[in-house]
C-alpha cells in the first residue's frame, strides 16, 4: 500500500484540496484511493459531499471509545473518506491531540489500512505536521504557494524538510501559480532553481474552478473537467502512479 503525506510549507498553501483532487484523480486512474483527515479542523470532507452536521471521524470514534474503521465513508466518486471528526477545543486538549500524539495514532492506523484493499493512502497533514518526523509513509508532498512567505520559509527549512539528493523521499509542489503575476512566476522560478530535484514535474496553476468546486461540495475533476486544475491534477496523478510502479518494480 502506498502512503503519501501532504503539508503545507505554511498555512494555507492549499494541502487539503490537493489532497483531495489528487485522490480522485488517482481513483480515475484506477487506484483504490483512501483519504485520511489528520486535521481537527475536519473540513475535507466537503470535497466528498459528506453533510457539516456529520460527526464521526476516527477521532471522534477514538474518543468515544469505538472502533476509528467504522468512521470511513464512500464518496460518490469512489474514494473513501476518513474525516478526523467533529471534537470541540476541550477535547482536542483534552485528549492531548498535538502533533506528536497524531503521528504516533497515523502509525497505527496505518499498519491496519495495510490489510485492507488500498493502493493506496494520501494523508491531509495539519500545518502543525511541519516540523514532526514521520518516517512510516512512502512519500511527502508538501505544498507551497509561489509567495515570498513561502520561499522565506523554503530558504530556511527547505534542506531539511526535501533532503538535498535525488534520493529525497519528499517532494515539493507549486500550487496555485498564476501566470499573469510577474512576482509569481519569478518566485517559481526561485523554486525551480534552489529545489529542482524535489519538484514535481508539473504544478497546480490558479484556477477559480477549484474554489466552486469546493463551493458544490465536489471535486474539479468532477465539477470542470475541462479546466486547467483538471489538467494539473491529472498529470499530477501520472506523476504519483509512475512512482508507485518504481516502488513496486
Amino acid at each position: 500500500m502506498y502512503t503519501l503525506l501532504i503539508t503545507g510549507v505554511c498555512g494555507g498553501a492549499g494541502v487539503t484540496s490537493v489532497t483531495a483532487n489528487l485522490a480522485a484523480a488517482m481513483q480515475l486512474q484506477g487506484m483504490r484511493c483512501l483519504v485520511l483527515d489528520l486535521n481537527p479542523a475536519n473540513v475535507l470532507r466537503y470535497s466528498f459531499a459528506i453533510r457539516h452536521d456529520e460527526k464521526a471521524g476516527w477521532a471522534r470514534a477514538s474518543v468515544d471509545g469505538k472502533p476509528w474503521q467504522e468512521a470511513a465513508y464512500a464518496a460518490h466518486n469512489g474514494v473513501a473518506v476518513l474525516p478526523f471528526g467533529e471534537l470541540s477545543a476541550a477535547e482536542v486538549r483534552e485528549y492531548h491531540l498535538d502533533a506528536s500524539a497524531i503521528v504516533e495514532r497515523l502509525e497505527v492506523m496505518l499498519a491496519a489500512l495495510r490489510d485492507m484493499a488500498y493502493d493506496c493512502v494520501l494523508i491531509d497533514g495539519p500545518a502543525a505536521f511541519q516540523f514532526a518526523e514521520v518516517a512510516q509513509v512512502s512519500n511527502r508532498l508538501w505544498v507551497t504557494t509561489p509567495s515570498a512567505g513561502a520561499y522565506a520559509m523554503l530558504k530556511r527549512y527547505g534542506k531539511s524538510w526535501l533532503g538535498d539528493s535525488l534520493n529525497s523521499k519528499s517532494h515539493l509542489l507549486i500550487n496555485r501559480l498564476s501566470p499573469h503575476i510577474p512576482l509569481e512566476q519569478d518566485i517559481a522560478g526561485l523554486l525551480k532553481q534552489d529545489f529542482e530535484t524535489a519538484l514535481t514535474p508539473s504544478g497546480i496553476h490558479e484556477d477559480l474552478a477549484v474554489a466552486e468546486a469546493q463551493a458544490l461540495f465536489a471535486t474539479v475533476l468532477e465539477t470542470a473537467v475541462d479546466s486547467q486544475a483538471t489538467k494539473d491534477f491529472q498529470a499530477l496523478a501520472r506523476f504519483y502512479l509512475t512512482v508507485v510502479r518504481g516502488r513496486t518494480a
